[in-house]
């Protein structure tokens, strides 16, 4: 079941940067922005009669490592994180782009180390070599 979602994300995003493209060239990148998560949030909302909120509101205001965190991740992580992507998709092109997708890992691998104290494995350190050349190979003209 999780491959399956994960080949289905990958479809989906994939599609998602097709779309974005021509979209990109009609409107500007904060104006899609704006209006991907004004309808992500509209269509969340029916999920909210299947599982209610149940985390108190006032917690926000006395926890703050919560209420900084749920800022961070809105704001920073996907409202610039998105905006961002918009914006360069617009300037250099969805295919392009997409293959740089693939450094994720290779940034989690040496930020974890940093910031967690892991240890880099063998594994990873081969992982993060295949795709440094899978993305040199796949953006060489």
């Amino acid at each position: 079941m999780g491959d399956a979602l994960a080949l289905l994300s990958t479809a989906c995003f994939g599609a998602y940067c097709l779309l974005l493209k021509p979209l990109g060239k009609k409107y500007g990148a904060a104006f899609l922005t704006r209006k991907m998560f004004f309808y992500g949030a509209l269509t969340s909302l029916p999920l909210f009669i299947i599982t209610p909120w149940e985390y108190p509101l006032q917690n926000f205001l006395t926890d703050l490592p919560v209420t900084f965190n749920l800022l961070f991740l809105g704001l920073v992580a996907s409202f610039f994180g998105f905006g961002a992507w918009s914006y360069v998709t617009e300037k250099v092109g969805a295919v392009k782009i997409a293959n740089y997708n693939y450094l994720s890992p290779i940034c989690t691998v040496i930020i974890s180390a940093i910031f967690l104290g892991e240890q880099m494995t063998i594994e990873a350190a081969i992982g993060s070599a295949l795709i440094l050349v899978g993305v040199f190979f796949a953006n060489k003209k």
